[in-house]
């Protein structure tokens, strides 16, 4: 049995996790292989379906099938079962278990998940937010480069409390293309393989990984629109709601039963966080001047 901390929980394993941090820790979640006498009827014919993915979510009990990979089942924020389908690949099943289903997981602890990169900022955590492929990681990756810690890639889980709003350590790992590696002065070569048929790859640091959750003091939204000068904008609460819609894995992805709640908690974060719009140049080799605005920017609007 592997063990394994992430996201503040104790994560007993199976199967290795390598993104994970290994330590000795109490088991919150169990992570173990399955076989088809978990799944139900109504699940058990995927595999010889046309259908490529299935998805039921609910705070329960979450049930998703990716064909060529597997079914996952997610039990009350406690267990997560995995049947591998037909030769699958491990470590397909492995990046599955890492961001999607750790993500439903988290939401069935009453977390917010945003997909999202986060890093640490003096002490406090910055979060960036933005569709596959505008540069989340590359932002994060960009600030590491400047010292600062690594705390969560595309899935940042977001805890609210009576008085704050913290984020919670994911694991110390970026993914980094080989076009951003260059400027930011990564050797290439160091980095992890994530997949063969993946171009980016793994930038892992244990060491400046902030294992306790920090306050949640920064918001920033990439838009679609590349600007010839990096800008950064303030977004008014109203679309700062919208972005936390769209960037979350709420109604959309998990079908949540209550979209009034998740809307409420969008709404609370807008309230309670600072968000602004991060428009970027087209040149990659401007990501480390962009780092150094928002590291500036982020100082001078501290709450």
């Amino acid at each position: 049995m592997f063990s394994y901390f992430a996201y503040g929980l104790g994560i007993h394993s199976t199967l290795p996790l390598p993104e994970f941090l290994p330590t000795k820790i109490a088991c919150d979640v169990l992570v173990r292989l399955g076989g088809h006498e978990s799944l139900s009827s109504e699940v058990s014919g995927l595999e010889t379906s046309g259908q490529q993915r299935y998805l039921k979510v609910t705070p329960e009990e979450a049930i998703l099938f990716f064909k060529h990979v597997g079914t996952f089942l997610v039990r009350q924020g406690r267990e997560i079962i995995v049947i591998p389908a037909p030769g699958a690949d491990v470590r397909l099943i492995q990046l599955y278990l890492v961001e999607a289903i750790m993500a439903v997981l988290l939401y069935q602890r009453g977390l917010f998940v945003l997909h999202a990169s986060a890093v640490e900022v003096g002490g406090e955590a910055i979060a960036f937010l933005g569709n596959p492929g505008q540069g989340k990681s590359s932002m994060a990756a960009a600030l590491h480069a400047r010292g600062h810690g690594i705390m969560a890639d595309d899935v940042t889980a977001v805890n609210f409390s009576a008085d704050s709003v913290t984020v919670l350590p994911g694991f110390p790992q970026l993914k980094v293309s080989p076009e951003v590696a260059a400027p930011l002065g990564y050797d290439l070569e160091s980095l992890l393989v994530i997949h063969p048929l993946e171009e980016k790859r793994a930038y892992r640091d244990i060491g400046g990984f902030p294992r306790r959750r920090l306050p949640l003091k920064g918001i920033y939204v990439y838009m679609s629109a590349f600007d010839d000068r990096p800008q950064i904008a303030p977004l008014r609460p109203q679309e700062t709601v919208v972005e936390l819609v769209r960037h979350s894995y709420g109604v959309r992805l998990f079908q949540q039963p209550n979209p009034v709640s998740h809307f409420l908690q969008c709404a609370r974060l807008a309230r309670s966080v600072s968000a602004y719009r991060l428009n970027r140049s087209h040149c990659l080799s401007s990501l480390p001047h962009l780092a150094r605005l928002v590291e500036e920017h982020h100082v001078r609007h501290r709450q």
